[in-house]
């Protein structure tokens, strides 16, 4: 499997998951077909950065952010159109200073 499509797969694994993650355990998921040893080296090879990830990221964010869902913002659960949560984010900063 070619790297983009390993980290691509780890990052989803990654996001989707609710509690401790590990090379070991997207093994497991997949019955082996992405070995432990494969993942580790795609980690140890190259350095990568907050914007890679944000970059394999981003379409899903903007996913969310383009449906009728609600996302949870600092206890507050509001429309996931981004002009609504930066609307709320403001008003959020605003009570707190």
């Amino acid at each position: 499997m070619k790297n983009g499509k390993l980290l691509d797969l780890y990052s989803g694994y990654l996001i989707s998951a609710f509690g401790q993650t590990t090379a070991a355990g997207l093994s497991s998921l997949l019955d082996g077909e992405v070995s432990h040893d494969q993942l580790q080296r795609l980690l140890a090879s190259e350095e990568q950065t907050s914007a890679d990830l944000w970059r394999i990221v981003k379409p899903h964010v903007r996913e969310i952010s383009n449906s009728k869902s609600k996302i949870r913002y600092g206890g507050t659960e509001a429309s996931s159109s981004p002009s609504s949560m930066k609307r709320n984010r403001s008003s959020q900063e605003s009570k707190t200073i």
